[in-house]
């Protein structure tokens, strides 16, 4: 009797599974490991890398003969800051991100980010000396009388003065996406993404050339301001590939966002002259004139696609260390310089007109991060 109960109990203990290797009844599980975390905090330093702001047409020039207005095609004439752009130097940037799976096997979740650069600047300038024997000047298209021309600040020992042009902007972003999970491996995973981003970019440029009468003092200030925001509002749809060893992982994340830009545009320009003593403020300086002045909005489709890769190192089950890259495309924005017009009419109603001239956006950037996972 007692050997057919050992038998008995023998027999139940090899058919009937354990209380560990129980599994909750549901769909077949497309995946080989479950996630060793629940939810997860990061944060990345990001070094970004911006384009240049643009200058769209020569805004400083001088004479090699020391004569002659600065006109472009007039003798002499040597453009000082050519059609290209100014350089902003590399924006600091702080980038803060969580995530979280819903389920205990980290099928369905929700990963979130946002990070903002500082305000960085660029800018060019140029000051003559006291008796204004150097040309500077601030070339135009004359559309009055349909001629180069330009807004002398020096030259012939008759005005001193300087010109100086500067560039600021500020660029930042956030997603908000849920991530679905195909296939999880020992030493492999792939990740389904989709959801919200935003984008913005601002950016400033500002021209500010004076001159000063050597024989009376009289001053004349002009001041040109052209200020942009750009603005993506969007779904976007993307994977994530991840690859692990026993301390190492690599990542590589590609998504891109369909949706709506909104682009403002703001111009304003001031003189401000001193003569006899007496300061009269009017408005209207060089490109900004009363003619394209104000605030103007617009909203239309853009594109934007980006990449980024991850490399790094599981420093417990708790604390990861990476480095990345990131390269972001955005297909349309409006850029401060971008926005001027060279045709002016001094006083006169028509001209310059303001148009919407929106371009391409490329920026990249490396990131160094620490994440928490529990």
């Amino acid at each position: 009797m007692r050997r057919a109960v050992v038998v008995t109990v023998a027999v139940l203990l090899m058919v009937v599974p354990s209380s560990r290797a129980f599994h909750p009844p549901g769909p077949p599980r497309p995946y080989d490991e479950e996630p060793d975390h629940c939810v997860w905090w990061r944060a990345d330093y990001m070094m970004w890398w911006l384009q240049k702001s643009p200058i769209p047409f020569p805004l400083v020039t001088t004479s090699s003969t020391g004569l002659g207005n600065g006109a472009l095609g007039n003798p002499g004439t040597v453009v000082l800051l050519p059609a290209s752009g100014l350089s902003y130097p590399p924006f600091n940037s702080l980038r803060l991100a969580t995530g979280f799976w819903f389920d205990a096997y980290g099928i369905f979740g929700m990963e979130a980010s946002a990070f903002i650069t500082q305000l960085n600047t660029a800018g060019f300038g140029r000051t003559s000396d006291a008796a204004g024997t150097q040309v500077l000047a601030v070339p135009f298209f004359d559309n009055a009388t349909q001629t180069e021309s330009s807004f002398q600040v020096s030259g012939q020992g008759v005005t001193s003065g300087r010109i100086a042009i500067s560039t600021q902007a500020l660029f930042g972003g956030g997603n908000v996406d849920f991530v679905l999970t195909p296939v999880r491996t020992p030493c492999a995973e792939i990740n389904f993404i989709s959801g919200f981003r935003y984008l913005a970019l601002y950016e400033q440029l500002a021209l500010a050339a004076g001159r000063t009468e050597i024989a009376t003092g009289n001053t004349e200030n002009r001041e040109d301001t052209f200020r942009t925001l750009t603005q993506f509002f969007g779904a976007e749809l993307g994977g994530r590939i991840r690859a692990r060893g026993d301390v190492a992982f690599a990542e590589l994340t590609g998504k891109v966002g369909l949706g709506a830009n909104t682009q403002m545009a703001e111009v304003n320009g001031q003189t401000t002259t001193v003569t006899g003593g007496v300061t009269t403020i009017s408005n209207g300086g060089i490109f900004a004139q009363n003619s394209n002045s104000g605030v103007f909005h617009q909203t239309e489709f853009a594109v934007v696609p980006e990449v980024e890769g991850r490399v790094g190192l599981e420093l417990s089950s708790h604390l990861k260390i990476s480095i990345g890259y990131q390269f972001i495309y955005w297909s349309s924005v409006l850029r401060a310089g971008n926005q001027m017009n060279r045709a002016v009419t001094f006083g006169g109603p028509a001209n310059p007109v303001f148009n919407f001239n929106p371009s391409g956006f490329i920026a990249h950037g490396a990131n160094a991060g620490l994440e928490l996972r529990y």
